[in-house]
C-alpha cells in the first residue's frame, strides 16, 4: 500500500496548494449553517467510497476526487488564515487534519483496486488481492471519518 499512499499524498498536496491559490472572488458562497455529526460523516463517507469505487475507473476518479478534496481544504485554509488567529485556525481545522488521512487512505485503496484490475483483467497476470489489508484500511478510513465528524461538530463548530 505504501506506493499508493505516497501517490495519494502527492495528489492531495497538489490539490491543497492549488486551492490555497484560488482567488476568493472566484469561489461560490458556502453554506456555513449548522450540521450534525451524521451530515458531516455522510459527506466524508461518500468521498471515501467514491475514492474506493474510483478504482474501477483505473484510479482516475480516485485521483480527481482526492485532488478536489485537497483543493477545497486549501481554499478554506487560505480564507481562515486571512481572517482569524492561529489559535482559531488550529481549533477549526484539527478535525480536518484527521479526515485527510481517511481521504488519502481511501484514494490509495482506489489505486490499489485500479492496479489489481489492470494486472488481472487487462494484462492477464495472476495477482493476489490482499483482502485483509484492504478491509483493515477500509475500516480504518470509516472509523477516522466518524471520529473526525464528531470532532468537527463538537470542536470546530463551537
Amino acid at each position: 500500500m505504501r506506493p499508493f499512499i505516497l501517490i495519494a499524498v502527492i495528489v492531495y498536496t497538489i490539490g491543497l496548494l492549488v486551492g490555497f491559490q484560488i482567488d476568493p472572488v472566484l469561489a461560490q458562497r458556502v453554506d456555513t449553517g449548522s450540521f450534525t455529526v451524521w451530515d458531516i460523516a455522510r459527506n466524508n463517507l461518500a468521498s471515501v467510497f467514491v475514492n474506493i469505487a474510483g478504482g474501477l475507473s483505473l484510479g482516475v476518479i480516485s485521483v480527481l476526487n482526492t485532488a478536489y478534496n485537497g483543493l477545497i481544504l486549501g481554499y478554506a485554509v487560505s480564507i481562515v488564515l486571512e481572517h482569524t488567529s492561529s489559535t482559531d485556525f488550529v481549533r477549526h481545522f484539527l478535525p480536518h487534519s484527521i479526515e485527510i488521512v481517511a481521504i488519502i487512505l481511501s484514494c490509495a485503496l482506489g489505486l490499489y483496486i485500479a492496479r489489481f484490475i489492470w494486472r488481472t483483467l487487462l494484462k492477464s497476470q495472476d495477482t493476489k488481492f490482499q483482502k485483509r489489508t484492504f478491509i483493515a484500511c477500509l475500516a480504518l478510513s470509516v472509523i477516522i471519518v466518524l471520529v473526525a465528524a464528531f470532532l468537527e461538530v463538537n470542536v470546530s463548530m463551537r
